[in-house]
């Protein structure tokens, strides 16, 4: 019998500057940890996790991922692997900037300047993903951020690229994909602890 791989997938809780409402991709700035909120975020998600049995816990290697990833160890013992493939969308040079500074187009995916588009992200991330499929755990947990997020939902669902960003994922969210030799499932998208 073929066995079914469980994917849970957590955003990372809301960042210092999530908080200030600043772009935050790859580039790791002295206010990149967790706030307050970030922290309650990811305890409150922490109650459910500890229930699903997760064997490891791959997760991006940036600060505020890093930090989900260790509060929520705290329950769970398990191994963790920072993975460079799970990182933010490289923002380029809208890193550091207000998010209302940079020009909304509704029907059109903006790419930074210098920095990733929608597609990039992918072309590092279902690789990633597929890979998982040879991992001898099967109920894994993936601590990223949301543009990851929305890769691999948007894949797996066929969404495309421009529509991508409108999947809304609060921090310390939960998502379930279960991927077996037959399909992929998506299970659950952006499952929070609170209204």
């Amino acid at each position: 019998m073929e066995t079914v791989i469980n994917i849970y997938i957590v955003r990372h809780g809301q960042s210092l500057m999530n908080e200030q409402k600043l772009i935050q991709g790859q580039k790791e700035f002295s206010n990149n940890g967790l706030s307050k909120e970030g922290i309650k975020q990811i305890k409150g998600i922490s109650q459910y996790i500890k229930k699903l049995d997760i064997n490891k816990i791959f997760s991006s290697d940036l600060q505020r991922c890093k930090e989900s990833a260790e509060l929520i160890n705290k329950d769970i013992k398990v191994d963790v692997e920072y993975v460079k493939n799970l990182r933010e969308q490289d923002c380029g040079d809208w890193e550091g900037l207000k998010s209302s500074e940079i020009k909304k187009h509704p029907t059109k995916e903006i790419i930074p300047h210098h920095g990733e588009s929608m597609k990039d992200v992918e072309k590092r991330v279902i690789p990633f993903i597929k890979s998982l499929m040879k991992e001898n755990e099967s109920n894994i947990l993936l601590l990223t951020h949301a543009a990851v997020i929305q890769n691999i939902i948007g894949y797996f669902l066929d969404i495309p690229y421009s529509s991508r960003l409108k999947i809304k994922l609060k921090g310390g969210c939960l998502s379930h994909i279960s991927i077996d030799k037959e399909y992929v499932k998506v299970v659950m998208i952006g499952f929070v602890d609170r209204i």
